[in-house]
């Protein structure tokens, strides 16, 4: 049995627990166990949920919701059931390198009460990693980048699949990873948080050596019970 299997065994009033991650609270840094749960949607679609221990019971950390995306007929890769919800990801999905494989979606995904708990998108982020590994898609994760929310995933090793350019206000024509990391390192160098919500959205990949890099972490510590 594993340390998580041991932790999961002392919180019976949560249904479908798949797994055990950890977050550290801002202020006095207390690392406090992260439980999983695994709920199917339907067919191909799962929602991961993030609870922590409570004095009432269990906080409500987290939620992500994924799709195992397939090679269509078509060349594209998406949703056979539900084409029409995946126009982003079929539009972008034409033949070319390393696109013929299937492929873990990450749909949504909400951290709640940032400000206090900290590690629980990074946890949630694993998930999807070990969960691709899990359905023997290798780690390969694909997600839309929108609002201000490239910052969390590039730090995360997500990149831009088409990597498309376009021309700045500056008259400077940058890919969209050269648009992202020119912000990350503004911000950084300003002291301030990065503001990328103007950079619309972008569809993001896990490159190869991402995918290692995060296999090391998983065998390290992994947050899913197999």
């Amino acid at each position: 049995m594993t340390s998580s299997a041991l932790h999961i065994a002392t919180a019976p009033n949560l249904r479908n627990l798949v797994g055990e991650g950890t977050v550290y609270h801002s202020e006095n840094k207390e690392h406090r166990p992260l439980y999983i749960t695994q709920e199917n949607v339907q067919n191909g679609t799962h929602i991961f949920s993030a609870y922590v221990s409570h004095a009432d019971g269990y906080q409500w950390a987290g939620e992500m919701k994924v799709d195992w995306l397939r090679t269509l007929p078509t060349g594209d890769f998406g949703c056979e059931d539900r084409p029409n919800e995946y126009g982003a990801c079929t539009r972008y999905g034409k033949k070319g390198t390393d696109l013929h494989v299937s492929k873990v979606f990450i749909d949504t995904m909400n951290s709640f009460e940032r400000e206090t708990l900290k590690g629980v998108g990074t946890a949630l982020m694993q998930v999807a990693v070990e969960h691709s590994m899990n359905l023997g898609c290798a780690g390969r994760i694909i997600l839309v980048a929108a609002w201000n929310s490239h910052g969390f995933w590039y730090k995360k090793g997500m990149r831009a699949l088409s990597n498309k350019t376009i021309e700045c206000t500056d008259g400077v024509i940058r890919t969209d990873d050269e648009r992202v990391i020119l912000e990350l390192e503004a911000a950084k160098s300003e002291h301030r948080k990065p503001k990328t919500k103007e950079l619309n959205v972008i569809l993001l990949y896990l490159p190869s050596s991402k995918i290692s890099r995060w296999q090391d972490i998983i065998a390290a510590s992994p947050i899913l019970i197999k």
